[in-house]
C-alpha cells in the first residue's frame, strides 16, 4: 500500500511542478503582451502626435 502512495505523489509532485510551470510561463507571456501592448501605444502616441515635440519648442 505504501509503494502505491509513494507512486501517487511522485505523480502529484510532477504533475503540480508542471502546472507551475506552464503557469510560469503563462505569466511571462503576459508580461510580453503587456510590453508590446505598451510599445504599440507609445509607437501610436509618437505617431498621432508628432508635432507635440515641436509645439512645445514653439512656445518655450
Amino acid at each position: 500500500m505504501s509503494g502505491f502512495q509513494e507512486h501517487n505523489k511522485d505523480q502529484v509532485e510532477k504533475h503540480c511542478n508542471k502546472k507551475k510551470a506552464e503557469e510560469r510561463k503563462l505569466k511571462d507571456h503576459i508580461v510580453e503582451i503587456k510590453a508590446f501592448e505598451g510599445s504599440f501605444n507609445n509607437r501610436i502616441r509618437k505617431f498621432c502626435h508628432p508635432v507635440q515635440g515641436v509645439r512645445n519648442a514653439h512656445y518655450a
